[in-house]
């Protein structure tokens, strides 16, 4: 069996459900709603903070690199040091090579901004 399933299918409302020419079964009427129901639990404020606290907090390995962010303003930035990076002269002596970086998202209007340094 072969079908096509939109890019927006599970975001339509309930009247479109109701007049499916193949209604759904109680098991995918089910299994709809549980995940409607994880959709909305992850998009909370409450949930977001929760997220962008734990991904910000601070690990040894973030001397490699780190990303901020900030879900609500959907903003992340950060650095990172690539390990083939590292460099040594004579007259520098050692020396590093690091990324930083800045993105910002509109999901609204689906566009997004990076820049790199």
């Amino acid at each position: 069996m072969i079908y096509y399933i939109e890019d927006e299918a599970n975001q339509k409302d309930s009247l479109f459900v109701q007049n499916r020419p193949i209604p759904l079964t109680s098991k995918e009427f089910s299994n709809y709603k549980e995940k409607d129901s994880i959709v909305k639990a992850h998009t909370t404020p409450a949930y977001r903070d929760s997220l962008d606290r734990e991904i910000n907090r601070f690990q040894w390995s973030d001397f490699l690199g780190k990303t901020i962010q900030n879900s609500k303003k959907e903003v992340k930035y950060g650095f990172s040091i690539p390990t083939s990076a590292f460099h040594f002269n004579t007259v520098q002596g050692y020396n590093a090579k690091t990324n930083l970086f800045y993105n910002r998202k509109w999901e609204k209007q689906k566009k997004s901004l990076r820049i790199n340094a």
